[in-house]
């Protein structure tokens, strides 16, 4: 009887086609690989400097519930050109603040309906200085340029333009036919001193530069910092400003996030539907060109104003540099679809 034996042959080496594939794989996930560490760590700033602005925004809204008073963030802008004459207006530093309980200590008079004198039959009298090194310190002074004052049985609030000595102050409108009665103060959001100021990481700003190009018509151009609720400091030992534009307040403008007991955002500039601020990596390209990559691997915080919900998104496909178009377009060129997005609750 015969048997048959399969003689089976041993492969000493892998053919070309199986190396070349090898490679190819191999080449492949190296780029996957480093595209994901370039990527990572320049996202990473614009996550670190997120997480830092969303600490602060919840350590003011749990201090505002605690404490029964409106606390907040406000946002130090610095605006100049870089060394090559680019414009820039960043934040790396925000500041804990919180509104103090309205003040209405006495009676007020006036003959010309814009400067007001106060007192009191008896001691304490009004005292406008409080603690302050100088009248009208901003964050010092118990009134500050700023505040607004309201005579009683009225609703209508008037401007402090300055603070003229330590018991009488200079108003932006006139309170006539009026002369005298009682009233309320209602005092702005002070820096808590027992708060040290909040730097950011170093490789993160809060950025607030014009965002669209050279040449984009007025009405198009627009920050990449957006709805922020503005309010201007008048420090009285400061020298005065140049003159403002036409209908705007005078003084130092400076961003302030601020969050009702509730939660909600209150404060002046908070009628829109929620802030959102750019964050990025200040080390790439300030200047925006039309069509080119996003600089510095930005994200978007929100803050609802109604809720005080608190957002982190990716910014959406965007020519950088070019107006964004109106709502409905195709296609679309929104660098904030996403945060507009009702059904995006963000990162």
């Amino acid at each position: 009887m015969t048997h048959a034996h399969c003689l089976t042959r041993r492969r000493n080496a892998f053919t070309l086609i199986e190396l070349l594939v090898v490679m190819v794989l191999i080449l492949v996930l190296a780029a996957l690989g480093l595209g994901y560490i370039v990527f990572g760590q320049d996202n990473q700033h614009s996550v670190s400097g997120a997480q830092a602005v969303t600490g602060a925004l919840l350590n003011a809204k749990q201090r505002a519930r605690r404490d029964g008073l409106p606390t907040g963030i406000r946002i130090l802008f610095t605006s100049g050109t870089d060394v090559k004459g680019r414009p820039f207006t960043f934040s790396s530093q925000l500041e804990l603040v919180q509104q103090p309980q309205d003040y209405n200590l006495g009676t007020w008079t006036t003959t010309d309906g814009t400067t007001l004198t106060f007192s009191t039959p008896s001691a304490p009298s009004p005292d406008f200085l409080g603690g302050a090194d100088y009248i009208g310190e901003i964050d010092q002074s118990t009134v500050q340029a700023g505040d607004y004052f309201v005579a009683a049985g009225t609703t209508t609030p008037h401007r402090i333009a300055a603070v003229v000595s330590q018991n009488s102050l200079l108003l932006a409108s006139s309170v006539s036919p009026l002369t005298s009665g009682a009233y309320t103060i209602i005092r702005a959001p002070r820096r808590l001193p027992s708060e040290d100021i909040i730097q950011l990481p170093s490789t993160v700003v809060i950025d607030n530069t014009v965002a669209t190009a050279p040449g984009t018509p007025a009405n198009q151009v627009f920050t990449y910092c957006q709805n922020l609720p503005l309010r201007y400091l008048v420090d009285s030992m400061t020298p005065p400003p140049p003159p403002p534009p036409p209908n705007t307040p005078p003084g130092k403008p400076v961003a302030e996030i601020v969050f009702a007991p509730s939660g909600a955002v209150v404060g002046q500039g908070t009628g829109n539907d929620k802030v959102s601020l750019w964050l990025r990596d200040p080390n790439w390209k300030l200047t925006p060109v039309a069509g080119a990559p996003l600089p510095g691997a930005p994200l978007i915080l929100s803050v609802q104003f109604r809720t005080g919900f608190i957002g982190v998104y990716p910014v959406a496909p965007w020519a950088v540099g070019t107006p964004i178009p109106p709502p409905g377009t195709n296609p679309p060129n929104d660098p904030y679809a996403y945060v507009k997005d009702p059904r995006s609750s963000g990162l």
